[in-house]
């Protein structure tokens, strides 16, 4: 995904307010838990992934151009587990990508 990104050493190493994650790791961990509760990603093995038959239908939809927390309330199983919270802006702009990414292929998550 940094590479992906062309992202550079300083931010992915850049630390959250906690000091205790990236935020580039924290970001993208959060998107695959996202992906995986609307079941748009399915876990191979641990730290391995593969995108769903829902998930390829959402990359090859040109007019979907955002993955947020407020797209993925179309699905119920990401409303469970969301429990009706309120919602937020978007994690980051890796969710999407990370969809787009692992299409095709199965990726990990390190």
């Amino acid at each position: 995904m940094a590479d992906y990104f062309q992202l550079s050493e300083e931010e992915i190493n850049e630390k959250l307010p906690s000091d205790k994650q990236a935020v580039f790791r924290n970001r993208v961990s959060w998107a695959n838990t996202y992906l995986y509760k609307a079941a748009l990603i399915e876990t191979v093995k641990r730290g391995v992934f593969r995108i769903t038959d829902k998930g390829k239908v959402i990359v090859e939809d040109p007019t979907i151009t955002k993955i947020d927390r407020k797209f993925l309330t179309q699905f119920d199983s990401f409303n469970q587990f969301i429990n009706n919270r309120e919602l937020e802006e978007p994690v980051s702009r890796y969710t999407k990508a990370l969809l787009h990414w692992g299409s095709g292929a199965n990726f990990v998550i390190k």
